[in-house]
């Protein structure tokens, strides 16, 4: 945890920002990098405020960081889709009441004895990582934050009244403060860089049960018909006492012709227990005493995740954007917990 030093830097930057107002000429959509001296990761930096949403800055970190924001940016993920929040990769900084703060937050205001004054006077600095919940920062995130604000501060100052310093003519390049050491200081530079490209890694589960395989494929099950399915994360985070708070991985199964549920399952992340999805799957085919000529999948992630016992049932995958029953279902079950939280 950062001690009450780093607080106060970081309190103290934060606040400067603050008065400064730059959400008033920064569109949240002018995203320009700061390169972070110790990791030589890029946080790139999307202003709030200016559209009248919470004031504030959100530092997303590095190629999967951008990525996450960029596909808000593009419709590929709607605003009101939870998984907006629960994907992004980010460090960010809002402003609220005392009633906003949680016990950590009070006890550095408190530690730190300073004076806050106005309408949501408060800093609040939270990490967003992808599946957990928001967070406390850690130290190394609380100094890079400080360097981070710093650093907007400046930029924002300089294009005040040259908004093209962080819009440039050059397609794929950003507007990126890049540190240059200078004995034991860090002496700071403009640049126009490329973005590090994000490859997201997907995982398959090859079913090693033979035996349930030949059972199936020899099975006189009927062949018929095409289900729904999608992954996503849960929207209601499982609480531990001893951890940061995480995001279950979810899976949903429709009848894609009568909207008939097939089956759903719960894992804690994909990586480690996948399978079980899988095994899901092969389970509801099992009690239907069905197999599906299809699968119609929303992402990338289900396609891939399933696609060795596709291939090995003869079932086609086909990727979708318009699965009305599955993204029903999704806000269905958003609604319903946000009603019984």
């Amino acid at each position: 945890m950062p001690n009450l030093h780093e607080f106060k830097e970081l309190y103290d930057a934060a606040l400067e920002f603050k008065k400064l107002k730059p959400w008033k000429w920064i569109s949240n959509t002018d995203i320009f990098g700061v390169l972070n001296p110790n990791t030589n990761v890029v946080g790139y930096c999307s202003v709030m405020g200016g559209l009248g949403e919470n004031k504030g800055l959100a530092v997303y970190l590095g190629a999967e960081g951008l990525e996450s924001i960029m596909k808000i940016f593009m419709g590929e993920i709607k605003p009101d889709d939870p998984e907006g929040i629960i994907t992004q990769k980010c460090l960010a900084l809002t402003f609220g009441s005392e009633d906003d703060l949680n016990p950590l937050d009070s006890a550095v205001v408190w530690d730190l004895n300073m004076s806050f004054k106005g309408r949501n006077p408060y800093p609040i600095f939270r990490s967003l990582v992808p599946g957990f919940f928001p967070w406390d920062i850690n130290t190394d995130e609380c100094r890079f934050l400080t360097i981070v604000l710093r650093q907007v501060i400046d930029v924002a100052n300089r294009c005040k009244d040259n908004i093209k310093l962080i819009r440039p003519d050059i397609s794929g390049k950003f507007f990126v403060r890049v540190p240059k050491k200078s004995g034991k200081s860090l002496e700071w530079k403009d640049a126009y860089l490329p973005p590090d490209l994000y490859e997201q890694e997907f995982y398959t589960f090859v079913l090693t049960d033979e035996i349930r395989l030949m059972r199936l494929k020899n099975s006189k099950f009927k062949r018929c018909g095409s289900w729904e399915v999608d992954t996503f994360y849960s929207p209601s985070p499982v609480e531990n006492k001893f951890y940061r708070p995480y995001y279950p991985r979810v899976l949903i199964c429709f009848n894609h012709e009568t909207a008939e549920p097939i089956t759903y399952h719960f894992i804690k992340n994909i990586q480690e227990n996948g399978y079980e999805f899988v095994d899901a799957l092969l389970s509801a085919i099992e009690d239907k005493k069905t197999i599906p000529r299809a699968l119609y999948v929303l992402k990338d992630e289900t396609h891939v995740l399933f696609s060795d016992i596709a291939e090995r049932l003869g079932i086609e995958i086909i990727m979708s954007d318009s699965l009305n029953i599955i993204r029903k279902a999704r806000y269905d079950m958003l609604d319903y917990i946000q009603k019984n939280i």
